[in-house]
């Protein structure tokens, strides 16, 4: 006997799964949870000559965090998240501090 001819099915949509979260979701999360922070926003750059620099150095945030952080340029698990960077203007040594409620 020969086996029966598989019928034509018609074309299903493949069910999409679940993907990275997207910038969008990543911001929706920030408002309703304390553990979600913006990279740009807790990151701090300051360059230092001298000791008394460490305090008194001009701040600058970073433009793009995606590099090291999510694409979307989030940090999950951290609650009031600082990461200070602190980088010698001569040498280019690098001091990093990062502190979390």
């Amino acid at each position: 006997a020969r086996p029966a001819k598989m019928p034509n099915l018609p074309a299903v949509a493949p069910t999409p799964t679940s993907s990275a979260p997207t910038a969008a979701d990543a911001s929706e999360e920030q408002t309703r949870s304390p553990f979600v922070c913006d990279a740009n926003d807790v990151v701090q750059f300051r360059l230092v000559r001298t000791e008394a620099d460490m305090d008194a150095a001009e701040v600058f945030e970073p433009e793009f965090t995606h590099q090291v952080f999510r694409d979307d340029e989030t940090v999950f698990g951290y609650r009031d998240l600082e990461i200070k960077i602190f980088m010698s203007a001569n040498l280019f040594k690098t001091l990093v501090e990062i502190s979390y409620a």
